[in-house]
């Protein structure tokens, strides 16, 4: 069985022109890559998948975090608490922030499946149940 966290929240593209395009944004925690966070952007027809490290997301929830093909940071949009994600494939470029509110719970939930330090060791749940069935 494959441990897995799946939220999809709202987010915006910017569209080059000081414009957001309202986006869906399906976040993908699976705890066999338990290093990486799966983006898949939705917006018109188009959909556009991107792997980030989950410490850089982390990261990016309070201070400028990355550098090269992914950059992370908090930013503030009118009212609203957001995090940007500028996302580089060689020349182009592009944007798109999402709450910071659904960033941080989506990957709180991430961290209880598999806590930071441990992403190398298997899911806290696979150790308690290996313990639990140790003990009879």
């Amino acid at each position: 069985m494959e441990l897995e966290i799946v939220h999809v929240v709202e987010g915006a593209l910017e569209d080059g022109e000081g414009r957001n395009v309202p986006l869906s944004v399906r976040l993908d925690y699976r705890a066999a890559a338990p290093y990486a966070v799966e983006f898949e952007l939705f917006a018109y027809d188009m959909s556009l998948i991107w792997t980030v490290g989950r410490d850089l997301l982390i990261d990016g929830l309070n201070s400028v975090s990355g550098h090269g093909d992914v950059v992370v940071w908090p930013a503030l949009d009118g009212r609203h608490d957001r995090v940007v994600l500028c996302l580089r494939n060689g020349s182009r470029s592009g944007f798109f922030s999402l709450s910071r509110y659904d960033l941080d719970v989506f990957l709180r939930q991430t961290l209880d499946m598999v806590p930071a330090g441990c992403e190398g060791g298997g899911t806290d749940l696979e150790r308690k149940l290996t313990d639990w069935l140790a003990d009879d």
